[in-house]
């Protein structure tokens, strides 16, 4: 789908989208990553992972003030 919304645009444009979509990707990841270690490891012990040990593992990890 984001590929066919990218076709409309000039190159240039839409290799800029995509730099930015993937800088912002590896920014989460960067941020995120005790949260994505904790469910890789869940993973890697039990193979796989109800939707409320999901949302456990993000509420963990929430920041206390919002």
């Amino acid at each position: 789908m984001i590929i066919k919304m990218l076709d409309d645009l000039l190159e240039e444009e839409a290799d800029t989208i995509r730099s930015k979509g993937y800088d912002r990707a590896a920014e989460l990841l960067v941020c995120r990553r005790p949260l994505i270690e904790r469910i890789a490891e869940r993973l890697a012990i039990s193979g796989k992972l109800e939707q409320g040990e999901v949302l456990a593992l993000l509420q963990e990890t929430e920041p206390q003030s919002r």
